[in-house]
């Protein structure tokens, strides 16, 4: 397969579209992130927390995109299909996306929470090891 054709494929499938919206997103919600964290007194790392998860989440969103062509294309393709079949379909949907989104951010809340709670007792007993 040559570059054109890769080129193509990823113009046919709006990846740019797909790439441009999520790193929108993810800069927002790295905004977001360091307005929380100066808001709630949260660790200095955990903006950096929340961009390495926003970064790690491009190349899903990519391949969700990508799949999700792909499986319009195999329903086109084929007009009689099992019964069962759009199950995968159903998987990738920009509903799921976004719940994936917001479970994400839940879970980066959570950790944030704990570290609020719990991290003045953990490192008094890493730095007094023994003494209680």
């Amino acid at each position: 397969m040559g570059i054109k054709a890769v080129i193509h494929e990823i113009h046919r499938r709006f990846m740019w579209q797909v790439a441009a919206i999520h790193l929108t997103g993810a800069w927002i919600g790295y905004q977001v992130a360091g307005a929380v964290t100066t808001a709630l007194e949260l660790p200095s790392w955990a903006p950096t927390l929340a961009l390495i998860l926003l970064l790690l989440g491009l190349p899903v969103t990519l391949t969700t995109a990508c799949l999700q062509e792909g499986l319009r294309d195999m329903a086109r393709s084929a007009d009689l299909q099992p019964e069962g079949s759009n199950t995968a379909r159903r998987l990738f949907t920009w509903r799921n996306a976004i719940l994936g989104g917001v479970l994400a951010f839940i879970l980066w809340v959570i950790t944030a929470s704990g570290w609020l709670m719990f991290a003045d007792q953990l490192i008094d007993s890493v730095q007094r090891p023994g003494v209680e």
